[in-house]
């Protein structure tokens, strides 16, 4: 079924009663959304730099404490409040064989809620399932996430990526 549109925008179609519209937008409007929405989602903190990572008692100047240079580091609770950490350097097809007692797999996978990139030259990439399956999250290095709750899976995937990553590989390095 077809639905007559508002003014610039293309007719609608309704699916399992759902209306999807696709708008014309201008070149330069586009890139003024985009730029809105980035500023957005720095100013919720939800992504945060290095030099400028929000705490909630004020802002760091490096990566939380513990954390090695050239590592992906996770932790079990947000705001990277937990002591206990993991931490990988590699590519791993499985968070399934790294052992965390206190989560309720008794292993990493599934059990991060905050997540900061301190790598040397990549972009970390985490999956949804393990053998780098479903949707993917890339964290640019120097970047991280307080809390996992915030950031929703997209792709398809209903949710956020808290206690939903089975596996991590490295993209974009040079």
């Amino acid at each position: 079924m077809v639905v007559n549109p508002a003014p610039g925008l293309r007719p609608a179609r309704v699916m399992g009663g759902m209306m999807f519209v696709k708008a014309r937008i201008r070149p330069i409007r586009a890139l003024v959304v985009a730029g809105a929405a980035v500023l957005m989602l720095a100013m919720s903190g939800a992504v945060t730099a290095a030099g400028a990572s929000q705490t909630a008692t004020g802002s760091t100047l490096t990566a939380p404490a513990g954390c090695s240079l050239g590592a992906l580091c996770f932790w079990q609770d947000i705001n990277e409040a937990n002591i206990t950490h993991g931490e990988l350097q590699g590519t791993n097809s499985s968070w399934y064989v790294f052992p965390h007692q206190a989560c309720p797999s008794g292993t990493w996978a599934n059990c991060a809620s905050s997540i900061f990139n301190n790598g040397r030259h990549c972009t970390a990439r985490v999956w949804y399932y393990a053998g780098f399956g479903g949707p993917h999250l890339d964290i640019p290095r120097g970047y991280g996430y307080h809390d996992l709750q915030n950031v929703p899976l997209g792709g398809g995937y209903y949710g956020s990526w808290d206690n939903n990553i089975e596996a991590n590989s490295w993209v974009n390095c040079g």
